[in-house]
């Protein structure tokens, strides 16, 4: 918008707005830096086990955009696949 359009009043009150705006994130900004992982870590996620074949994850990697994969075997944690994991494998 530009403020040639805007009454003086409502030109303030928009200033007013987008400083407001920008101060909220700020406060949000402030609160992630003392955040531990555990507040900002993802938990809804698509895992692989072991066996699965490289296309497979090729192919799961390419659908769902994803740049990680965590290798799951009977509910533990045993590696991550990574898109530099599948090109290195190529080489």
């Amino acid at each position: 918008v530009c403020s040639s359009d805007l009454a003086p009043f409502d030109f303030i009150e928009a200033v007013l707005d987008a400083k407001q705006e920008e101060y909220e994130i700020r406060k949000e900004f402030e609160k992630l830096r003392n955040a531990t992982a555990d507040k900002v870590m993802s938990t809804d996620f698509v895992t692989i086990a072991p066996t699965a074949h490289v296309s497979e994850v090729a192919d799961l990697m390419t659908e769902a955009n994803l740049t990680h994969v965590p290798v799951v075997e009977d509910d533990q944690l045993v590696g991550l696949v990574t898109r530099s994991d599948l090109i290195k494998s190529l080489l």
